[in-house]
């Protein structure tokens, strides 16, 4: 199912990387008029350093780039930290 989503037309994946370490990814998915993002994940000793923001401002980007006035995504309710 992952490699399906990931080379979907309209699919991109983020990357934030540190010394050639991936520590944090993203992807993003054109669905007609808005952007979903989706898979995203930072790396446990690396949160709260800022790379999850920096990937909402690039997805935000990419939102702009392609003429989408939003973005949604889904949150599992069972992990209250993330909502």
């Amino acid at each position: 199912m992952i490699p399906e989503v990931l080379e979907a037309k309209g699919s991109v994946v983020l990357k934030f990387m540190d010394k050639n370490e991936l520590t944090g990814c993203v992807n993003l998915q054109h669905k007609g008029d808005y952007l979903y993002l989706g898979m995203f994940s930072v790396s446990p000793e690396r949160q709260n350093a800022g790379i999850g923001r920096h990937l909402l401002r690039a997805a935000e980007e990419v939102a702009k780039q392609w003429g989408l006035p939003s973005i949604r995504m889904s949150v599992i309710y069972l992990r209250e930290e993330l909502i």
